[in-house]
């Protein structure tokens, strides 16, 4: 069994479990489970019960070889998108299906007077519906239907990643965008890790070709974003950090930045051009190698030919010396 497929029935069972304890917290009603972090958005018991869902199907979605695999991936899917729907139409048409507090009631939302108590976020329904309907075509024969679940992880990858980030950076307002409105942390980093790893299926598609091929684009990528991201982070961090305690004027804040941010990209450039020049004087090595030993083969070849030349020209003149007569 590969490296690669390991890691996906990891992560698999990672938000299958992750769904099923969640959901035994509020069985137990313990606060600890449903937020991890007090203070924190709670995630809720539908949003837990589509992780379930959701794992199970990436799960028979890895091990693709059983005889009900993918029979039990489609169903498990299925509940995923309708777990998403249901929730994403109550929002859509203004309505109240009775689905939110069906299984356990939601106390503390109803202690801080939600009008909604017990759903989960519109970004989450969305995320749910996407990634069922992902996760149905993720190894289609048909290449439009794997890169329309390519596009479909991406979206949510994308979404979960900016929640996630409003959380590191303690950014009220990315939780003010109705889009992204209460989506708990547990549920932003289930969704971003079983999306990128499924995302991985389809490694020559969307943005995980780019980061998997063997081009020198794909070399490029792997080289420079790492280091872009994790400077972007950091400028970031400190950035709000020093708008927080009153250091840095936020005119003043951004001109540092924008310098600063500059400096990096410029050194990440040269840093990725130096790569790049190196691996172009490999290949320009390896090509006069060739050229050199082609070279050689011909003189080679050329120097046998002569030599065979010449014997054939010694077996016709030995031939022709040679006097064979006839007697009547």
């Amino acid at each position: 069994m590969s490296f690669k497929k390991i890691g996906s029935i990891f992560v698999a069972l990672f938000v299958l479990l992750v769904g099923f304890t969640v959901m035994v917290g509020w069985v137990v009603k313990s606060d600890l489970i449903i937020r991890v972090i007090p203070g924190f958005e709670s995630m809720k018991w539908n949003t837990a019960m589509g992780f379930l869902f959701a794992g199970t199907a990436f799960l028979f979605t890895v091990l693709d070889n059983w005889k009900w695999s993918v029979q039990l991936k489609h169903i498990f899917a299925i509940l995923t998108v309708l777990v998403g729907l249901t929730s994403v139409s109550q929002y859509y048409f203004h309505v109240n299906l009775g689905v939110d507090e069906f299984f356990v009631e939601d106390y503390g939302a109803r202690l801080k007077g939600h009008i909604y108590p017990g759903r989960m976020a519109f970004s989450s329904g969305l995320s749910f519906f996407l990634v069922g309907l992902a996760l149905m075509v993720l190894k289609s024969r048909q290449y439009a239907f794997r890169f329309i679940a390519q596009a479909f992880l991406h979206l949510v990858s994308a979404i979960s990643l900016v929640a996630i980030l409003g959380y590191a950076y303690s950014v009220p307002s990315l939780h003010k965008l109705s889009f992204l409105v209460s989506m708990a942390l547990h549920t932003s980093v289930c969704f971003f890790v079983i999306t990128v790893t499924a995302s991985l299926s389809n490694h020559t598609i969307g943005l995980s070709g780019l980061f998997s091929g063997k081009g020198v684009g794909s070399l490029m990528a792997r080289k420079l974003f790492p280091f872009l991201a994790g400077s972007l982070l950091f400028l970031g961090a400190v950035g709000i950090w020093a708008f927080r305690n009153n250091w840095l004027a936020v005119d003043f804040g951004i001109a540092i930045f924008v310098i600063l941010f500059l400096f990096v990209g410029l050194f990440l450039i040269w840093n990725t051009a130096k790569s790049l020049n190196s691996v172009d004087a490999k290949r320009r090595e390896a090509e006069e190698s060739i050229i050199a030993l082609n070279r050689e083969l011909e003189e080679k070849v050329n120097k046998r030919t002569e030599a065979l030349r010449i014997v054939s020209d010694r077996l016709k003149l030995a031939t022709a010396s040679t006097g064979i007569g006839i007697c009547e």
